[in-house]
């Protein structure tokens, strides 16, 4: 993978897709399903616990939602973990089916920067987009490594059955990167061994001391070439992409 010289862009846009029953949404993924239609999935709050909510469109400019339940945190496919919310989908349409990455975060109760785990990506398929299969842990972050705090927010592509998949990792010092990882079946990845691949280089990328580096890579493949968009900046929400 070639990165070019990093640069903070800034697009014109319009507020498309907004609810009231929430207070927040973020971390959209949006595929075409088998009809014709656009699905969003995104992340949303319910009482205090982030979830995954799907909303549908005819023209991808106005948007209704489904439910704000379709990923909800649970225990059971979390072992060990008091989950604080799921958050960060990835969703794509493949061999009939669509299959779905999303992080789960474990409960904020443990100490910022300590080295433990507190993020982890799991899996889920469905045969109609909307209602989803028990999900399963594919991603584990690597101890006293630069992703020992959490792996988190996957963006996955197909190509030729091989999937490719984009993730966000931090370390015990607070600081994320972007590390690669490739499956055949889409529950067991193989990390690069030359992880991370994407990291601070500018200051403006790793400004202020609360989350600095670079985060939530969104991942597509574009004729012969691999385009990456990622946030950056001094803390949360980031404010660079």
């Amino acid at each position: 993978m070639i990165r070019r010289p990093p640069r903070s862009t800034l697009f014109p846009y319009t507020t498309l897709f907004r609810s009231s029953s929430t207070s927040n949404i973020n971390h959209t993924s949006v595929i075409k399903n088998s009809n014709g239609n656009y699905l969003m999935y995104f992340t949303t709050d319910i009482t205090g616990k982030s979830t995954i909510g799907i909303s549908e469109s005819t023209d991808a400019i106005n948007w209704n939602t489904i439910t704000n339940n379709a990923i909800k945190p649970s225990n059971a496919f979390n072992p060990n973990w008091t989950e604080s919310g799921v958050f960060g989908p990835s969703v794509i349409y493949s061999e009939d089916k669509y299959h779905m990455w999303f992080t789960s975060a474990r409960s904020l109760n443990r100490s910022f920067r300590s080295g433990e785990s507190r993020y982890r990506i799991h899996y889920t398929s469905s045969d109609n987009g909307i209602e989803w299969s028990s999900p399963i842990l594919t991603l584990e972050p690597s101890s006293n490594s630069w992703e020992s705090e959490g792996v988190s927010s996957p963006s996955v592509i197909n190509e030729n059955n091989v999937y490719k998949m984009l993730y966000s990792a931090r370390d015990r010092f607070g600081i994320w990167r972007i590390g690669y990882a490739l499956s055949t079946d889409k529950m067991s990845w193989t990390k690069l061994g030359s992880n991370p691949i994407i990291e601070s280089t500018e200051t403006w990328e790793s400004a202020g001391g609360h989350l600095p580096g670079t985060a939530s890579p969104s991942f597509i493949k574009y004729k012969d070439k691999y385009i990456v968009l990622y946030s950056t900046g001094e803390q949360a929400p980031y404010k660079n992409i």
